[in-house]
């Protein structure tokens, strides 16, 4: 690692700062299950209520803690609300929690078919809203 790339002391600390607000964000197996469904692209709220089985209001509740700790952000169409990840160290973290790869490219908000070891492969939806 060359010099220029060390953090100062300050930095670290608002670096480490940061880490642990996003790991206490999803510290929660509720949490943690939706950011792992968020990881094949954006899913609407009731999408993600019948992939988790969480309920409402602990649903809305989750939800509203990961985007209180910018993890993630929802966009209204109509009546529906849909959430997607905005943090980019996210998928690198979830990838090995969740099981799943990230593919190279985001390309499509969906999972890809499952392959033959059985592990799904998600790729990120990056486009702007």
């Amino acid at each position: 690692m060359s010099p220029a790339a060390l953090l100062t002391p300050k930095e670290m600390e608002a670096q480490a700062d940061r880490s642990a607000t996003l790991l206490r964000a999803m510290a929660n197996p509720q949490r943690l299950r939706l950011v792992c469904e968020l990881m094949a692209g954006e899913r609407g709220v009731g999408e993600l209520e019948e992939l988790t089985g969480i309920r409402q209001p602990a649903l809305s509740k989750e939800l509203g803690k990961l985007r209180e700790a910018g993890v993630i952000e929802g966009r209204r169409e109509s009546k529906a609300v849909f959430y997607r990840l905005i943090d980019e160290r996210v998928p690198g973290i979830i990838a090995s929690l969740c099981g799943r790869e990230v593919a190279p490219t985001a390309a499509h908000p969906r999972p890809s078919p499952v392959s033959e070891r059985g592990s799904v492969f998600a790729r990120i939806v990056q486009k702007p809203f």
